[in-house]
């Protein structure tokens, strides 16, 4: 099934080899164009006993659909890091005032923060979304703390990471275990929410325009995307997404920014672009963020909007953020790189006040 939003919708057919490896060229690609109409309302009147049609069906107002996850303070005290609950909950209150026409209306639920954002509840929260959200409505997925790439997939480490066996945590972070690197990707590939958790949840949202912003190491992992063999082996988030139109990932950073790169370092110090001087000034409410995340919040609340339309689309997101971490990461001597892929055609995120 493809799902269709309201009026014009433009649908392409791309012949693939049977193993699925090698995808054919643009000229052998065949477009269709479907126009999809308000279905038309009638039935029995309350006195007339008739139908009669009662015009068409009102528009489906475009409405955002936010989980943001920030995590600072873990369940086991040494992975605490700073800001990612700040960012999370900035990214939130930014992007549930609505912008029309970019969306009218905003599902507000609450961004999952420390403790609210274990496994099951980060799971529970993308399957609402898939059950919720149509064609034409707008989704945005921010996920900030530890991550890690494990077997050459990406892995997200929500708040219980390690709670579940002691055992193996404490192995993992022993700085006189020599396999303590190992026992650690173990831990990840038992507790964390790896691209084979979410990938089969993104792929059920219905949502033409799904936007996925990372800050977190390794999360390019998730945004690298081979155009050939596309879908060879699957390594990547972007790879096995595939055709899907409209789906976005920005990530924060290719690996650790961070020099110690040791086992016993990793439990504490896994995260580029949310720690040590990866912050930058505070929002002007007194708290800080992490660099990435920074950068995304100035620019959705329209610093990258420097053509002055009125509108921030993912591209004018990738551009800014992009030039500005690269060059503050710089200043600190801190090299840090985000990536991006793109899937289908660039889409508004929000509309800002024309300067």
């Amino acid at each position: 099934e493809i799902p269709l939003g309201q009026g014009a919708n433009d649908i392409s057919f791309t012949p693939v080899s049977p193993d699925g490896a090698v995808e054919a060229g643009d000229k052998q690609v065949a477009e269709v164009k479907v126009a999809r109409t308000p279905v038309l309302r009638g039935g029995p009147g309350p006195s007339e006993g008739k139908s009669a049609a009662s015009g068409p069906a009102p528009p489906h107002p475009a409405t955002l659909y936010v989980l943001s996850v920030g995590i600072s303070r873990y369940g086991h005290p040494k992975l605490t890091i700073p800001n990612a609950d700040n960012d999370a909950a900035a990214i939130a209150a930014l992007m549930h005032q609505p912008t029309p026409p970019v969306f009218n209306a905003v599902d507000e639920s609450p961004p999952l923060l420390n403790e609210q954002a274990t496994r099951d509840n980060i799971l529970a929260a993308m399957k609402d979304i898939a059950a919720k959200a149509q064609p034409d409505d707008l989704v945005i997925i921010f996920l900030a703390g530890h991550g890690a790439a494990v077997d050459g997939k990406y892995y997200f480490a929500p708040y219980d990471l390690g709670m579940h066996d002691p055992d193996l945590f404490r192995a993992a972070t022993s700085a006189r275990n020599p396999a303590s690197g190992k026992a650690f990707d173990q831990v990840y590939r038992k507790e964390g929410v790896s691209q084979d958790d979410l990938l089969p949840l993104i792929h059920s949202i219905k949502a033409s325009r799904v936007a996925i912003l990372l800050d977190t190491c390794y999360s390019a992992s998730m945004a690298t995307v081979d155009a050939v063999f596309r879908r060879d082996e699957n390594h990547t988030m972007t790879d096995a997404l595939g055709h899907a139109g409209g789906r976005f990932v920005l990530s924060g950073a290719f690996a650790k920014a961070l020099s110690d790169d040791t086992p016993a370092a990793a439990a504490n110090e896994d995260t580029a672009s949310n720690e040590d001087d990866g912050e930058d000034e505070d929002d002007g409410s007194g708290k800080r963020h992490g660099l990435f995340s920074s950068f995304v919040l100035r620019a959705l609340a329209g610093e990258a909007d420097m053509d002055h339309t009125g509108r921030i689309d993912i591209y004018k997101l990738t551009m800014y953020t992009m030039a500005h971490v690269e060059e503050e990461s710089e200043k600190r001597r801190l090299p840090q790189s985000p990536w991006y892929t793109a899937m289908g055609q660039f889409f508004d995120l929000r509309a800002t006040p024309t300067k």
